[in-house]
């Protein structure tokens, strides 16, 4: 059985992740958070103003990885489609959703 201190370094190596509702709020957070410990972040919201501003903030404290987000609202089946058939082409190896 892991610790949670192995645990904890298995999360800290860069992995692909993708957020819903990362435009503000906890799905923010958890992007910021993520990202600033060297993840890579696909992210959607429904405002791309928000998205626009989150990648500028991204951009800026972390040059290293190219983040990917989408303008899309999920209770549509059709905007979710064309997010996930996008992301997992571009990033196939996303370890979590």
């Amino acid at each position: 059985m892991e610790t949670e201190k192995v645990k904890e370094r298995k999360m800290k190596t860069g992995r692909t992740v993708l957020i819903t509702g990362v435009g503000k709020g906890l799905g923010r957070a958890l992007a910021v958070e993520l990202a600033g410990r060297g993840h890579t972040i696909i992210g959607c919201s429904r405002s791309q103003h928000n998205l626009d501003s989150l990648q500028t903030q991204l951009s800026s404290s972390n040059r290293n990885h190219n983040h990917l987000f989408f303008n899309t609202d999920v209770v549509s089946a059709s905007s979710i489609t064309i997010t996930l058939s996008v992301s997992l082409c571009l990033f196939p190896l996303t370890n979590t959703l």
